[in-house]
């Protein structure tokens, strides 16, 4: 059986800003951040859901980091911040290192 979970998902500009207004609800069913990526895609009318850069904060107080693993095994509520790859937006707020994103590279290229 498959676990339910609310995503609170909400939109990230280019400059690195948090579009908290635009906060969405989502029951999502399941782990996989594929899935998730897509289901997201859809609702926000992106074409390719590879256009797409999903991130979470780590921890109570860390930094956004980008959403390349599958969920975990819990129901927990997430937070997720998605921004449109092309924008240029999750470079500048997900500070992640060139390994991080040089992995998240190779993840969109096996798509």
């Amino acid at each position: 059986m498959l676990l339910r979970r609310m995503i609170l998902y909400m939109k990230g500009d280019e400059y690195g800003n948090i579009d908290y207004e635009s906060t969405k609800l989502l029951v999502f069913e399941g782990y996989s951040v594929f899935r998730l990526r897509d289901e997201l895609a859809s609702l926000l009318e992106e074409e390719h859901s590879v256009r797409i850069t999903m991130c979470v904060w780590a921890g109570s107080h860390g930094r956004l980091t980008p959403l390349v693993v599958d969920l975990p095994r819990n129901n927990q509520t997430m937070e997720v911040v998605v921004f449109e790859s092309w924008s240029g937006g999750e470079n500048t707020v997900c500070h992640c290192s060139y390994a991080c994103r040089h992995s998240i590279s190779l993840v969109l290229n096996f798509l």
